[in-house]
């Protein structure tokens, strides 16, 4: 009977070694589920804080190109009162591509012309 005895040892040895294989496969595979689960975080994180820097950029881009815009209407406006159309015109053309660049606002909605512009200026001066 020694021989049945030591075959059930060696069967109990086996699934012993299978199971403890077995289980430090799962503690593996938490090991590397937790590591995901804190890379996806941390990436989610990262795309959070890029998109509101983006935002952020964006909204202080649109606030300098209507400052800019502003003080060119208003330097316009100015050369205006002053009687000096010419170069009221001039620093126009140069707002232009800041009037297309900057959404429309109340005071001026749509696309002006150059001579509104004017008017609006100096109304607001």
């Amino acid at each position: 009977m020694r021989f049945l005895d030591a075959s059930r040892d060696q069967r109990e040895k086996e699934r012993a070694a299978a199971q403890a294989r077995r289980r430090q496969k799962l503690h593996r595979a938490w090991i590397t589920a937790g590591i995901s689960v804190l890379a996806l975080a941390f990436t989610l994180i990262l795309a959070a804080w890029s998109r509101s820097e983006q935002q952020r950029a964006g909204e202080v881009e649109r606030q300098r190109t209507e400052q800019l815009f502003e003080s060119g209407l208003t330097h316009a406006a100015l050369l205006a009162q002053d009687e000096d159309y010419a170069a009221a015109w001039r620093v126009l053309g140069k707002t232009v591509e800041l009037e297309i660049l900057s959404p429309p606002n109340a005071a001026m909605p749509g696309i002006c012309w150059p001579a509104s512009w004017i008017c609006a200026a100096a109304k607001r001066t």
